[in-house]
């Protein structure tokens, strides 16, 4: 739920000539407003936190307007007081408006005019990353360097670009183009520290904004190439976390990115190329993840745990899928809490052990599978007789 209300929208549009706003896209615009409200605001603490200090100006949310190519608001930065009064709107609601004084348009045109300022402008741009500098205008060319070849190679590697990703290429700088390349590349081949270094960086960096879309998509995609590479997958897995996690990212836009990806690595058929391989160890980090989903964004989206809890129940009773599938659903079910083991594994339980009995007498491996589904199944059958007895 969006911090701006639904009514305060409705009565922008109506004065600015919009009438008959409905609330459905009452509540979109209010949700898209405050998703640009956050960015310009953060972009202001940047500039409040590199000037050293500890108030936030207008002129911070001017710089971060000009930063985004949007004209700044001319007329907040008059050194007397602000006067804020309150008027009631023609919904009922009330709305904050500024107290202006009236003037006299006689005196406004005799008056003289007053000296235009020349205004310092900062543009930021980076000097080097991981110890390579970008090819840009604002960098100095290197003394080895040709200018025609690097030129060249400009062109050469932007058109390289430009074909494997071509929204990257045309909306991202190059600083955010090779920060993606290195973060994607860390989580598909990198050695373990270099992942954890991009782990960290995804977990902490503040500016990834703009990157959200493109590593959502990049998730869901590697996810369905890499159906059978377990490393790459718990990557991948861990990557989405790191995200998640990340206090100054809005992902709830991109959340139905992510979700498919996340319980693909829970609920499976094959999530690795032998069945010997530890992918039960996957399947409950992806049903950890799936709780640490539900117990931050199922207050906003009301409908959340609800979709969640029917996509595994159909996988739970469903005869017909491999107990992979089965197992995963079970740890995703329990990992949503007592009440749902309590709904909906508890009543099935015992339907569902007389089904695992037609595996007793199969190959080793379909009963080894069907041993670990009973652990499962036993585990949280566990859990939610504790939790009802305490």
């Amino acid at each position: 739920m969006s911090i701006i209300r639904e009514d305060l929208v409705q009565e922008a549009a109506a004065a600015a000539g919009v009438k008959n706003v409905g609330e459905k896209v009452a509540a979109s615009l209010a949700a898209d407003a405050e998703y640009r409200l956050r960015e310009i605001i953060q972009d202001a603490l940047n500039f409040k936190r590199h000037s050293r200090r500890r108030k936030l100006t207008p002129a911070d949310i001017n710089n971060a307007l000009r930063v985004r190519n949007v004209e700044p608001l001319y007329g907040f930065t008059f050194p007397e007081p602000i006067v804020y009064t309150t008027k009631q709107g023609e919904g009922g609601g009330s709305q904050i408006i500024i107290e202006e004084k009236e003037l006299e348009f006689d005196e406004l045109l005799s008056a003289p005019l007053p000296k235009a300022p020349v205004e310092v402008t900062l543009r930021a741009h980076w000097l080097a990353i991981d110890g390579v500098q970008p090819l840009i205008p604002e960098n100095p060319i290197p003394e080895n360097l040709d200018v025609a070849a690097a030129g060249k190679k400009r062109k050469v590697k932007d058109s390289e670009t430009s074909e494997k990703d071509p929204m990257v290429q045309d909306v991202l700088s190059q600083e955010l183009q090779l920060y993606y390349e290195n973060v994607t590349s860390a989580v598909i081949q990198g050695s373990p520290h270099i992942l954890s270094a991009a782990l960290s960086s995804l977990r902490k960096d503040p500016g990834l904004q703009a990157l959200l879309p493109y590593f959502a998509q990049f998730i869901t995609d590697e996810v369905k190439r890499s159906l059978k590479d377990l490393p790459i997958l718990n990557a991948l897995l861990s990557m989405t976390l790191a995200i998640l996690s990340n206090a100054q990212l809005h992902v709830e836009p991109r959340l139905h990115e992510l979700m498919p990806a996340v319980m693909t690595c829970m609920v499976g058929k094959q999530l690795c190329k032998s069945s010997l391989d530890p992918h039960w160890n996957l399947r409950d980090r992806a049903a950890k993840l799936l709780n640490f989903i539900v117990d931050r964004y199922a207050a906003p989206y009301s409908t959340l745990q609800q979709r969640i809890t029917n996509t595994l129940l159909h996988a739970f009773l469903e005869p017909t899928k491999p107990l992979t599938t089965h197992y995963g659903a079970i740890a995703g079910l329990a990992a949503l809490g007592p009440q749902t083991m309590n709904q909906l594994i508890v009543p099935n339980a015992p339907a569902y052990a007389s089904l695992l009995q037609k595996y007793t007498f199969d190959n080793h491996i379909k009963r080894f599978e069907a041993i670990r589904v009973r652990g499962a199944l036993l585990d949280a059958v566990g859990k939610s007789f504790t939790h009802t007895r305490v």
